[in-house]
């Protein structure tokens, strides 16, 4: 059985009565304000702590370590977050070296708060830079529940000198 339609109405039906480009506006308009989810506008934010020197490892280990600790906060859900620090020691003209890169550290978000990641890892043994002014710099890679990825980059509020000495303080 076939469907026939009436040649009178052809024209009307095949004929757009407005131009396309105009559609096209609609429907990309369209998207823009219903079509992505509220997932999709997912923000973070990574905090650097300034470098110092780590306390526990002084006072349990009785060594000194130059320590950098980075947290993410989103506002959705994190699966991961991939995290890249480095140290960078203040010369005596303003200008800064990277003196130390740590290796990339996967962070999980602990159950009871899913939207934060800590990572407390990033530690040197403070002997091997020595005293100095250092500033932490730290990138993240940051993998959400609602499979988005967001990278983020960050640096302490300011350089902190460190003496570093022989034994416990």
């Amino acid at each position: 059985m076939s469907i026939t339609i009436p040649k009178p109405l052809i024209p009307i039906l095949t004929k757009p009565k407005i131009p396309g480009w105009v559609a096209v506006a609609a429907l990309l308009l369209q998207y823009a304000l219903f079509g992505s989810s509220s997932h999709s506008n997912s923000k973070c934010a990574i905090k650097v702590q300034d470098v110092h020197l780590s306390t526990y490892s002084t006072e349990y280990r009785k060594n000194q370590e130059i320590k950098l600790k980075v947290s993410t906060r989103c506002d959705s859900p994190q699966l991961t977050t991939k995290v890249r620090g480095a140290v960078y020691k203040e010369q005596s003209n303003g200008s800064y070296v990277n003196v130390y890169t740590f290796d990339e550290v996967l962070g999980r978000p602990e159950p009871n708060s899913p939207n934060y990641v800590i990572i407390e890892s990033l530690a040197i043994p403070c002997l091997r830079l020595g005293d100095g002014k250092y500033l932490g710099l730290a990138t993240a890679v940051i993998n959400l529940r609602n499979k988005k990825v967001i990278s983020l980059s960050g640096t302490s509020n300011k350089s902190r000198t460190i003496n570093c000495e022989i034994g416990a303080k």
